[in-house]
């Protein structure tokens, strides 16, 4: 293919996503926040290098556009009856056929669809990789920072999830789990947000080490990322889903209770430090029944 040729093929690349963020921008009702002027210089006379910039950036606009679009139809009762059957899919260790979707990244999906059906935003680089268009994934989140993060008016939540079990889970999600939710509180910190920072881990089954590991970072163990104590709730799919139907229904309102567990949390950790060693002691045992008495209550909507 010649020089020219390949420029013919990037400028009708570009005026096709044009016109892709014309229709979401007039269908959707949606405004686009960017300089559409840079499409203007997809002419004959553009370099090969220049055009291909502006094609990666008109798909970047469409993506971005295309996830903003989405993410508000998640909010239907259509969609959140859909995300709660992937939820069912993956508790039963099932692919999803369209689109098709093996269980790990139909996870990363159905979270992802979860949050946003109630009304978290997910900043630009979180959750799973999608298509060009925005509405569909193709690959898992990188494995460099947390899975998803769903921020809410009162709170935000570093969301990690894996369908891994036994010694594997706590080999390959114990100290990244804590490690990003770690980051996120400093990040969060410095930019003077003043809003509290959880961690939610989610998985098929957990594991005890993965559970004890927690609550070390909890209530004995500042992590030095941050120099302060984790919030990390981890709950297994089907208490993912009961939280997601309960929302969906009208029985739980996640932002002001996620927030209120927080405070209950922090008030328990205090109430449970030793007069003599100054030393938190809760126990395993403690912090397994306060974790399931806590998410049921999340489930229940109490």
């Amino acid at each position: 293919m010649s020089e020219e040729e390949e420029r013919k093929k990037k400028i009708a690349e570009i005026a096709e996503e044009v016109e892709k963020l014309k229709e979401l921008q007039k269908t959707k009702g949606i405004e686009i926040q960017m300089d559409l002027d840079v499409f203007s210089k997809a002419r004959p006379d553009t370099s090969l290098q220049d055009l291909s910039g502006i094609a990666e950036k008109s798909r970047e606009y469409l993506q971005q556009i295309g996830k903003q679009a989405y993410s508000e139809e998640m909010k239907t009762e259509e969609a959140i009856d859909e995300t709660l059957k992937m939820l069912s899919n993956v508790e039963a260790n099932a692919k999803w056929k369209e689109p098709y979707l093996e269980v790990n990244l139909l996870l990363e999906w159905a979270t992802y669809r979860a949050f946003c059906g109630m009304g978290a935003e997910v900043p630009p680089g979180y959750g799973p990789l999608l298509n060009t268009d925005g509405t569909e994934p193709i690959f898992t989140a990188p494995g460099d920072k947390p899975d998803l993060i769903a921020e809410f008016d009162s709170i935000v939540l570093v969301v990690e999830e894996t369908i891994s079990s036994g010694s594997r889970q706590y080999e390959s999600e114990g100290e990244p789990v804590t490690r990003h939710v770690a980051q996120a509180v400093k990040d969060y910190r410095e930019r003077e947000d003043a809003r509290p920072v959880m961690g939610v881990f989610i998985a098929r089954e957990l594991n005890n080490n993965v559970l004890d590991y927690f609550l070390v970072h909890f209530s004995r163990h500042k992590h030095w990322i941050c120099d302060d104590f984790l919030f990390i709730i981890p709950m297994e799919v089907s208490d993912f889903r009961g939280i997601l139907k309960a929302s969906a229904e009208g029985h739980l309102q996640i932002p002001e209770a996620i927030a209120e567990l927080y405070s209950e949390l922090n008030q328990w950790r205090d109430e449970g430090i030793c007069s003599e060693c100054e030393t938190c002691c809760i126990l395993y045992e403690q912090w397994v029944s306060e974790i399931d008495e806590l998410v049921d209550g999340l489930k229940t909507g109490q």
